[in-house]
């Protein structure tokens, strides 16, 4: 196996970029720094090219433009690619390289021609590329199929909210309603230990922060507290199957997290915890307010950080159906939830087996 120098296969350049002005409608794809960003009645490559990102914050991320694209400037273009090198294989090497050691500049992120002769690759025999990159690329294409399926479940419980409780904006079953704070036993807030003292963060409470909320469940978080922590901040202790929702953080623009504890917890001050009344199941009240995330996030507010008004968002109406129809959405709900977990596993076996793919042929 021979070793070359990315600039010895390929001939990598910055184009012009195109005015934004000079955008139309439909058209052929122009690529930015992160992919398509509008549309020309030009085009500056006739085959698909592997691009790296030069500049900003998405330094080194790679992407591959569609035949007859236009790439302008904040891309560099790997051009006039060998043809004793697989394009595949060469977007795998480079998806998995740490562009952190050619990346120059401090205030901007920024990669270099100078930089990119820097890369060092390992190239086989052409049909070896071409094997290992269908290897990889198979494992990828499972791994995004289960990925789509965990979606297709999302939709179905969604689904199934409504047709078991309706348009929970406007009620067509005539449940009874109630203002959310009426709704819960208790609403509690976060807060932060003080971090002059580490001992805190010495413990095994788990502090639950808005980079924990990834799913609709909680069993554990990153980051734990001791109970001294406790004790002596506003940080207060949660109990199990209540409702934890994110009420600031820059994840507002697009996302409102909710999920349910498993086990007892405790919250940073960017989050709010609902305790449910005997009138609300704590499932039944976690997807109500994903049902409702849109309408909740055309009223958050972005001054010094994206927020919801909480005195405002806690006198919000709520339907209140009766139990034993939120028992039942909530045991279905169960049922996804163990099919969507068993999916989880699976992706994550994938990605183990990707990685360890990666690092055999790439290193």
């Amino acid at each position: 196996m021979r070793k070359v120098k990315l600039t010895d296969i390929c001939h990598p350049k910055q184009w012009k970029t195109i005015a934004k002005e000079k955008f139309i409608k439909e058209g052929y794809p122009i690529y930015g720094a992160n992919g398509i960003i509008g549309y020309s009645n030009i085009y500056n490559h006739e085959d698909r090219t592997i691009l790296i990102t030069c500049r900003g914050a998405t330094c080194g991320r790679i992407n591959v433009s569609q035949p007859f694209s236009y790439i302008n400037g904040n891309a560099m273009c790997l051009d006039d690619l060998s043809s004793d090198v697989f394009l595949e294989y060469l977007e795998l090497f480079l998806r998995n390289y740490d562009f952190n050691q050619i990346i120059s500049g401090s205030a901007q992120p920024q990669i270099t021609i100078g930089n990119l002769s820097k890369i060092v690759i390992p190239i086989p025999e052409y049909e070896k590329q071409v094997q290992i990159a269908r290897i990889i690329k198979s494992v990828e294409s499972i791994i995004e199929a289960n990925e789509k399926l965990k979606l297709l479940l999302d939709q179905l419980v969604s689904s199934r909210f409504i047709e078991m409780f309706g348009d929970p904006l406007t009620n067509p079953n005539n449940f009874e309603i109630a203002e959310i704070r009426e709704a819960c036993r208790k609403i509690i807030g976060g807060g932060t230990p003080s971090k002059h003292h580490p001992e805190y963060y010495d413990g095994t409470i788990p502090w639950v922060t808005p980079k924990d909320m990834k799913s609709k469940k909680i069993m554990d978080s990153i980051d734990h507290i001791s109970v001294d922590a406790v004790n002596n901040s506003s940080a207060k202790n949660v109990p199990r199957n209540s409702v934890l929702m994110v009420i600031r953080s820059g994840i507002l623009k697009h996302t409102l997290p909710v999920a349910v504890n498993d086990v007892e917890v405790t919250i940073n001050q960017d989050m709010k915890a609902f305790i449910p009344s005997e009138k609300i199941l704590p499932l039944f009240l976690c997807n109500y307010f994903k049902m409702i995330e849109k309408d909740v996030l055309s009223g958050v507010r972005g001054v010094t950080a994206d927020n919801i008004d909480f005195k405002e968002f806690q006198k919000r109406k709520i339907i209140i159906p009766p139990v034993k129809l939120q028992e039942e959405f909530s045991h279905f709900y169960e049922l996804i939830d163990k099919s969507k977990l068993a999916i989880q596993q699976s992706i994550d076996q994938l990605e183990t087996l990707k990685k360890k793919l990666m690092q055999e042929y790439f290193g």
